[in-house]
């Protein structure tokens, strides 16, 4: 978030109720899609990501975050389109705590990446690319940072089909996967995921749930300041996306004989309800109303003709057009699972 938006969603704090439907809350956040021509793809996402898979585990929570579209006026001044939304946190996320306050369940924010500031042991850099996102004191924090560390070795090097499904809500895992292969979320393979563990019975599995998906549904990162860093539709249509650091790959090399058709079938089920052609068709078209036939695209143009957009009279009719053929090569990559 850039200054002006921290400040004004530190303004909306004041207002610790439920607005626009979401959950009530004290903590707002405010999201401009400056480098997204279309304004669409993190607000699709997350309430796609929202509205199909973030209430499909085991442990009856909704582990996901949503968005509305507001225009927003400060001080009497037109400051342009926005989302409005919360945080993933440790509320939304239902975690434990014991009688003194201690998270007894854990919630990290990984922001993966490499720089001096990190460190310079392999543990510094590790605990350089997380946030926590709990409240605990030091023990049982130590204890949440070898539980992580240790999802993350069997994840990438367990040659033990129980233990990674053990370690897993396989309902969670198989939806991220399908999910981030669906809007091909090249910015969360490796970062930008939120990893929470709960506990059941003594035993502490990994949810994830995907935030800032910017770089999606075509989109790619240039580095290029002159293009915002974003260079829109420069990934084809037919290009896939798979998370590594799941379990479903992980699965997959080892020879699980059941995992790709549990996947196939949380597939199927996904899109003959909310990924169905209809169902994407028809959230979309609200968010064109929003953004393009309210004229809150043009007037955001005008009041910040820096950031990306793309021609307003074609609103969204390039990214639907996107989004369905999209769907026709997921549906190939699942098809052709072994």
């Amino acid at each position: 978030m850039t200054l002006l938006e921290k400040s004004l969603g530190e303004n909306f704090r004041e207002y610790d109720n439920a607005l626009l439907g979401m959950r009530q809350d004290g903590d707002w956040l405010l999201y401009a899609g400056y480098n997204d021509q279309e304004k669409i793809r993190n607000v699709f996402c997350s309430n796609l990501w929202m509205n199909s898979c973030a209430a499909n585990n085991g442990y009856g929570i909704t582990g996901g975050m949503e968005y509305r579209y507001v225009e927003l006026f400060r001080e009497g001044e037109y400051w342009g389109l926005y989302a409005l939304g919360f945080p993933l946190d440790a509320r939304q996320m239902e975690l434990k705590q014991d009688r003194n306050g201690n998270h007894i369940e854990f919630l990290f924010k990984n922001n993966r990446g490499i720089s001096p500031e990190m460190g310079t042991t392999p543990e510094e850099i590790f605990r350089s690319q997380h946030e926590v996102k709990f409240t605990a004191q030091t023990s049982v924090q130590e204890k949440a940072w070898d539980l992580l560390a240790d999802y993350e070795r069997c994840m990438k090097n367990s040659s033990d089909i129980a233990e990674i499904r053990q370690m897993n809500d396989m309902a969670n895992t198989i939806d991220v996967y399908l999910f981030l292969n669906l809007i091909q979320g090249i910015d969360n393979s490796d970062k930008n995921m939120y990893i929470t563990f709960k506990e059941k019975e003594g035993t502490y599995q990994g949810l994830y749930t995907p935030w800032d998906m910017d770089y999606a549904w075509g989109n790619a990162y240039t580095g290029v300041l002159t293009e915002n860093y974003t260079r829109e539709y420069s990934i084809r249509e037919s290009d896939n996306v798979v998370f590594e650091l799941s379990a479903v790959p992980r699965l997959q090399v080892l020879g699980d004989t059941e995992i790709n058709g549990q996947v196939r079938q949380r597939y199927e089920q996904l899109r003959k309800g909310a990924w169905s052609e209809e169902s994407l068709r028809a959230m979309l078209n609200g968010f064109e109303k929003d953004i393009f036939l309210s004229g809150a695209f043009v007037r955001d143009k005008q009041r910040w003709p820096q950031g990306s957009y793309i021609d307003a009279d074609k609103r969204l009719s390039v990214f639907k057009d996107y989004v369905a053929k999209r769907l026709q090569y997921m549906d190939a990559f699942v098809a052709a699972l072994p």
